[in-house]
């Protein structure tokens, strides 16, 4: 048989169920901001205040990045799935459409879910880091939950106009037009 490639990784994010598994293990990791332990308030009072928000807000940003990785093309397993509903039989979550297939290279479909990612998970940590800053970090995690379970409602409803509300839709390349069409989101505006 064929076994899928490093382009899965752009793939996967059609999936809502796998956009709610990822981005709520992120709010869990990024929960624990402002990041405190025991040496917290001797760092703070060394190196003040400013500068240990600066670190702190640096910290969430590397965490958002992910290491790189390349992709060659999208191979048979994936046009496969694709093309066929064998997903469908084995009870698979994850499907899309051939579009994707077609629209998109790997290496540019890779590129706009790769950095999408990184600026979802940047922007929920810095979102939660700030709401913590103000002693509302409980509102500002249910705030981040809403926008994260907002596509798999909008999934459900099929109701396109919050695709461009809530930007964790964003990385889905399905809900996502290359070209501006006036019903979903462009890729420019994401």
């Amino acid at each position: 048989g064929f076994s899928p490639n490093i382009s899965s990784f752009s793939l996967i994010w059609n999936s809502t169920f796998f956009i709610l598994l990822f981005f709520l293990g992120v709010i869990l990791f990024y929960s624990d901001a402002p990041f405190q332990d025991s040496m917290t308030s001797f760092v703070m009072i060394r190196c003040g205040k400013i500068k240990f928000m600066i670190a702190q807000i640096c910290y969430i940003f590397l965490l958002g990045i992910l290491l790189p990785t390349e992709a060659d093309g999208w191979g048979k397993f994936w046009g496969t799935i694709a093309q066929t509903n064998i997903a469908e039989e084995a009870e698979c979550r994850l499907q899309f459409d051939y579009h994707i297939l077609w629209e998109y290279e790997p290496k540019e479909a890779f590129i706009i879910t790769f950095f999408t990612c990184i600026f979802l998970t940047t922007i929920t940590g810095l979102f939660i880091y700030l709401f913590s800053l103000f002693q509302m970090k409980t509102l500002g995690i249910c705030l981040i939950s809403l926008f994260i379970i907002l596509p798999s409602v909008v999934d459900t409803l099929n109701y396109t106009t919050f695709y461009w509300i809530s930007p964790y839709s964003w990385i889905c390349l399905d809900t996502t037009a290359k070209e501006y069409n006036g019903i979903l989101p462009s890729v420019s505006y994401t």
